[in-house]
């Protein structure tokens, strides 16, 4: 079982791209919004790529936007 050793994706932003708390999860939600769109079909994109298109990050974060 692969150890969970990453920060929350709210902490990441906050640390690397100095953003508020606020902003963050503003940003978060608009992301998981995106995810939603491709999800169904309604957006562009592949619904696996979602992280590194808005936040630069590996796919493992995608679990904190479902």
């Amino acid at each position: 079982m692969k150890e969970d050793t990453h920060r929350p994706l709210v902490e990441v932003l906050m640390g690397r791209d100095m953003l508020t708390e606020a902003e963050a999860l503003d940003l978060i939600q608009q992301a998981r919004e995106e995810l939603m769109l491709r999800l169904g079909g309604g957006g562009e994109g592949d619904p696996f790529e979602i992280c590194q298109d808005w936040f630069n990050l590996e796919p493992d974060y995608i679990e904190e936007l479902l």
